[in-house]
């Protein structure tokens, strides 16, 4: 089996400052495209910051809006396997959701199961697991709190 190099991005997501927030996760996940890395995995709400306030109703958007669109072209462009998370509309509902894209566009969506403490007054919760197969291996998704629940990483 090869070696994967993995990058997990940090970064400072500024609240509401979508385009801003994108202009740097472009520079971040460029910069560990060129250092070799093939899955590259971006911060919970890298796009839009992440705070308890009613605007998280008017930065939820739909899976084809600027940041769902963002992370499919740029895991195309950079021959990458990307993640981000991101506030998003799903069958009428805000959830907090990981989009998994491939760089041949296939995608994969997976909706936090266990949204923590404030979030609940703000998102819906998911339901399913996610094991995404990929061309890079199978690759389950969690986002933050999930993490704590041993039945949902099983």
């Amino acid at each position: 089996m090869a070696d994967l190099i993995v990058a997990a991005v940090q970064m400072d997501a500024q609240v509401g400052m979508v385009e801003t927030n994108l202009g740097r996760a472009t520079e971040l996940v460029e910069q560990a495209a060129g250092q070799g890395a093939k899955l590259v995995v971006l911060p919970e709400l890298f796009s839009t910051g992440y705070a308890y306030t009613d605007r998280n109703f008017d930065l939820s958007e739909p899976l084809s809006g600027t940041t769902g669109t963002w992370i499919i072209e740029t895991a195309r462009r950079l021959g990458v396997h990307l993640v981000g998370s991101l506030p998003a509309q799903v069958d009428g509902k805000a959830h907090i959701v990981a989009m998994l894209a491939a760089p041949d566009g296939r995608n994969w969506l997976y909706r936090k199961n266990h949204v923590a403490m404030w979030e609940n007054c703000y998102f819906e919760r998911g339901s399913e697991p996610l094991v995404a197969e990929t061309d890079l291996g199978r690759i389950g998704l969690l986002i933050c709190w999930d993490q704590v629940f041993a039945d949902l990483a099983r």
